[in-house]
């Protein structure tokens, strides 16, 4: 009997949906949705567009879904950025981007390479995902 389970990666520019299978023996994967992950830009800043981010997870739960019955989900995202939440759970506004401009060293377009991390996307706003927040 094949189990599935479905992980969703949000890279700095693009995401997945990716189905996996497993038979006992041997795994699948499968890529169910794929979508860009372009920030918003407001008053000369960058910002992480949670609403659509939020619309590509649903995209992907359900493309998943619809091809085989899942047990679980994993979610992946960036480590550097991160967004505040309200004492009821809802997003205050949306984080700010990595690659907005007050990241950058002063007179820098750019980290250095011995400031880079070297680290996956993994926490960023995982707590506003995970909550499920729609509400901006």
């Amino acid at each position: 009997m094949m189990r599935y389970v479905l992980a969703l990666d949000f890279g700095a520019s693009s995401g997945r949906a990716m189905l996996a299978g497993f038979d006992g023996s041997r795994i699948t994967l499968q890529e169910v949705h794929r979508f860009a992950n372009e920030p918003v830009s407001k008053d000369g800043r960058l910002y992480w567009n949670v609403p659509q981010l939020m619309e590509e997870l649903e995209q992907g739960l359900q493309a998943g879904y619809a091809i085989a019955p899942y047990e679980s989900i994993a979610i992946d995202t960036w480590g550097v950025d991160y967004g505040m939440l309200g004492a009821d759970g809802t997003l205050l506004e949306l984080p700010r981007h990595y690659r907005d401009g007050r990241t950058a060293p002063a007179g820098s377009g750019t980290l250095p390479p011995d400031r880079h991390t070297g680290h996956g996307d993994q926490h960023a706003v995982s707590a506003a995902l995970s909550a499920g927040q729609r509400r901006l």
